[in-house]
Parts: structure tokens; sequence; C-alpha cells
């Protein structure tokens, strides 16, 4: 059963700059924040550079990677979808989000090794598959930092995560360009693994916190036990 949303408050400016400061003074949302950040980031810099990547190991194959991008789009859509019943179902927020990060670089490692290989449908079934779980990650994410700074208004919560998700994108982008033209696809590839691995090691260690859970919980008077750190 989909949980009922009920942290709705009158937001001022004041309390606006109040909120800001409180999270960005909480250590525990800075590390997801930053491991967000570098999901979205891959997950933006990937779509930018995809066309080159794939054109690196199928010389005019435009349509061929334009067909890839595609497939990991829609998988991706399926993948926030399962992603989001399954957080309805367990309230596994860090667990989840952990094991789709995980999965993302696995499949990213994957996609290196297709590549490499220059197979076209190891490419489609392992692009397919990082798509799911590159994209699944967006709602785990966002949802656990709704978490931990609970009650803290969601929407600024979320403006915060975009925001510097955005600038790492930019950096990212930037950066994976000039690695793929003048140290090739595989370094290009190598180092988007590497972002993804940061975000694995920063989502283990952010404390998982289940602030609004224990709100729920004790307004319904049912006892809450935390999970362990």
């Amino acid at each position: 059963m989909l949980e009922e949303r009920q942290n709705r408050q009158t937001v001022t400016f004041k309390s606006f700059i109040g909120s800001i400061k409180s999270l960005l003074q909480n250590k525990s949302f800075l590390l997801h924040n930053l491991g967000y950040s570098c999901n979205i980031g891959i997950y933006s810099s990937i779509g930018t550079l995809l066309n080159q990547l794939i054109l690196n190991y199928f010389p005019g194959e435009q349509e061929e990677a334009g067909r890839m991008g595609l497939v990991m789009i829609l998988t991706g859509m399926v993948g926030s979808i399962v992603t989001g019943i399954v957080l309805d179902k367990t309230h596994k927020y860090k667990e989840t989000s952990f094991v789709i990060f995980v999965f993302t670089a696995l499949c990213l490692g994957g996609l290196t090794v297709s590549l490499e290989m220059k197979s076209k449908w190891m490419v489609y079934v392992a692009i397919g598959m990082f798509g799911f779980f590159l994209n699944g990650y967006l709602p785990a994410g966002i949802e656990f930092a709704i978490e931990m700074t609970f009650p803290a208004p969601e929407s600024t919560v979320t403006g915060i995560l975009m925001t510097t998700s955005q600038i790492l994108t930019v950096i990212l982008t930037i950066i994976l360009g000039i690695v793929l033209e003048k140290c090739g696809a595989l370094l290009c590839s190598i180092t988007m693994i590497s972002v993804v691995g940061i975000g694995c090691i920063l989502t283990l260690f952010t404390p998982n916190k289940l602030k609004r859970q224990q709100a729920f919980m004790k307004d319904r008077n049912v006892s809450f036990t935390p999970l362990k750190q």
C-alpha cells in the first residue's frame, strides 16, 4: 500500500533557507547526495557521449547506436517502475539503492567487455541491463534522501539533489569527452565504471536513518526497530 504523504507545511523564504542550511549540515545527506550525483552524472554523460562511444567500435553505424540508446531508455523506464514497486513493498531504501548501484557497475563493465568484443547482440543485452539498473536508481535515491532528511520539505531535498547532480553532470561530460577523444573509448568506459564504483562506496557508508518511517510508525502507535548501521 502506498504511503500517505503527511509531510505538508507552509514554506516561507526564512524556513526555506533554514531547511537548506540544515540539509547542508546533514552528513548522511551530503554523502548520499554525492553518491546520487555520481549516478545521475554518468546517466546524463553517457546519454550525451553514447553515439561517439558506439561509433568507436562500430564505425558508420549511426542507426545502430540510436537503437542501442533507445533500448537503454526503454529498459530504464521499466527499471524505475520495478524499483518503485520494490520500495513500496519492502521500504528497504538504502539496501535497494546499494544493490542497484552494484548491478549498475557490473552491467557497465559488461557493456565495456561487449564493446571490446564488438558483439552487437551482447551490447544490446548489456546496455539494456545497464539502463534498467541505472535509471532504476533514480526513485530509490530520491526516496532514500527524503527518508533520512524528514521532516525537511521534499521539494527542497529533491532540488538540492538535482542541482548537485547537474553540476557533476557538466563536469563529468567534459572530462569523459576529453578522455574519449584523447585516450580512447576503453579508458572512457573504465573512468565511468570508477565513478559508479565511488557511488557504490558512498552509498555503502551512508547511515541508514529512516526518519520518515519512524515518524509514521510513531503516529500509528507501532513499534519500530531501526536497521543496524
